[in-house]
């Protein structure tokens, strides 16, 4: 008599428990969706794109805004393990203006039954040689189809 047959059905969790899990899993996948690098370089580099000065400061370091002394424009386009309901488009921007640099960012991850929105609006400075300063405005937004809870939230 084998007395494992039990667990060989993913029988462990119960029908609540595993919705929670799978949920949670979710949850952490879109999580890393916004905080994954869009450009090359900072992919190369394993992700870590702290000291990168580029458009795409914007999302890791607005600090870096502050050494673009021109316009600066980037798009990004993402389908993430060949599933559409994954896909993720972004947009940033630079515009240098007296005294900094301005930053404008928009990120969109999902489909029309569950997407997720961030507009961020950034302002990045130098106030020495060696030292930058920045920060930055986002509005997140949820949708959920099914859902009258829809999340709408600012956070800098």
């Amino acid at each position: 008599m084998n007395t494992l047959s039990g667990f060989n059905k993913f029988n462990i969790l119960g029908p609540q428990m595993r919705s929670f899990f799978f949920s949670i899993l979710f949850v952490l996948c879109t999580f890393l969706s916004f905080s994954q690098n869009k450009d090359a370089r900072t992919n190369a580099l394993g992700g870590c794109g702290l000291t990168q000065t580029t458009v795409w400061s914007n999302f890791s370091n607005q600090a870096g805004l502050a050494n673009i002394s021109e316009f600066t424009f980037g798009l990004c386009s993402e389908n993430q393990f060949l599933l559409s309901e994954l896909n993720r488009h972004t947009a940033a921007c630079a515009i240098p203006v007296n005294g900094g640099v301005i930053g404008v960012n928009l990120n969109y991850f999902g489909f029309d039954l569950y997407n997720e929105t961030k507009i961020g609006l950034a302002f990045g400075k130098q106030l020495s040689k060696s030292f930058n300063i920045g920060v930055q405005l986002d509005y997140l937004g949820t949708y959920v189809n099914e859902s009258t809870n829809n999340l709408h939230n600012f956070t800098f």
